[in-house]
Formats: structure tokens, sequence, C-alpha cells
């Protein structure tokens, strides 16, 4: 919905995202403004809270047996997983904090599936994978576009990316309902 915090929470206050702009300034992450944020763009409240990072209760030291399982399913194709570091890092162990205090814990094997209120790790492109039908990663990632088309000009690489922006959010419509989503358009 919106390219980072700063700008995903503007929209929730009726400020549209400037998908003009050259970059999007970073900022520190609170917790509690996003889920605010997030109910108020929903209408209605938050159950379940993804991150796309390694997430845990415990210190990470080694390859997990889900990232093991996921590069064996999915490495061919282009998806394999990491092999992490000391994880959760310092961004991990406060975005796990923050979120504990507002109500989301992490989901852990012993947390029953559909359970409300859960922190989850994700990866999300095996799920582009599987929902839109391909054989290789879904090249949809901006800061990436001169590696996924090189010798294409600037142009065609925006219109690759938001031709899979429309794939994305076109395959997502009949599984969760429209996505309200105004994708950017080209201008040259």
């Amino acid at each position: 919905m919106a390219p980072s915090y700063e700008s995903f929470l503007a929209l929730a206050n009726g400020i549209p995202v400037d998908w003009s702009a050259k970059r999007f300034d970073g900022s520190r992450v609170e917790a509690g403004a996003l889920l605010e944020a997030a109910a108020k763009l929903a209408s209605a409240p938050v159950d379940l809270v993804t991150i796309d990072m390694p997430m845990a209760t415990v210190p990470i030291t080694q390859r997990r047996t889900a990232d093991n399982l996921i590069s064996k399913a999915f490495g061919a194709r282009g998806c394999s997983t990491h092999s992490p570091g000391k994880r959760p890092g310092k961004l991990g162990n406060d975005l796990t904090r923050q979120f504990k205090e507002s109500g989301f814990e992490v989901a852990t094997a012993t947390v029953p599936v559909g359970t409300r209120g859960r922190l989850v790790e994700v990866y999300p492109h095996p799920a582009l994978l599987s929902l839109l039908h391909r054989e290789e990663r879904v090249k949809y990632k901006v800061a990436k576009s001169s590696q996924y088309h090189a010798g294409k000009s600037r142009p065609e690489r925006i219109t690759l990316l938001l031709k899979e922006f429309e794939n994305i959010v076109n395959a997502l419509a009949p599984i969760i309902g429209p996505v309200p989503l105004p994708l950017p358009q080209l201008r040259m």
C-alpha cells in the first residue's frame, strides 16, 4: 500500500502516496502506530501481522528446518532462503518486543493455525510463485529492476514492474476480494 513506514502512516491520515518521489526516507518503526494505521485503512481491527524477516522467540544461530525445506522446495525456482547469521538482529528483536507489547506475540509451532493476535514470519517469494503459477522467482522488486531487466531502458523496466504489480493485484482479488491499491502510472 505504501513504499515506506512514513508514507503508510500518512496514507492512513488521508495523504496519498507520492509515487513520483525519487526516494522514500526510512524511519524508526513503531508497531503501535503501524497497527493503528492498518486498522484505520482496513476499517477493521488487525488480526495478524506478517514480517518478511527472521522472527523467533529464541536466537537463531543456524539454518532452521523451515529454511532447509523452503530451499529444497523452491531453490531451483530462484527462491531459496538465505543462511541467517545470528537472528533476529536488533531490528527483529525490537519489532518482536514492540508487537508483543501491542498484543501480537510470535506464532510458534505450538500456536494453533488461525490464532488471532500473532506475529508471523513470512517469505513472499514462494507465495508469489504459487499465486501467479510461475516457474521462477517473480521479478517485482523496484531496487532490482536493472538486474532483472538488464539492457532495458528505464521506461521499459518501469513498464515491466507495473505489469508485474498489476498481475499480483489481479491474482489476489479472487482470493481476498478487491484490492483498493491504486498502482502508479508510467510518466515520461
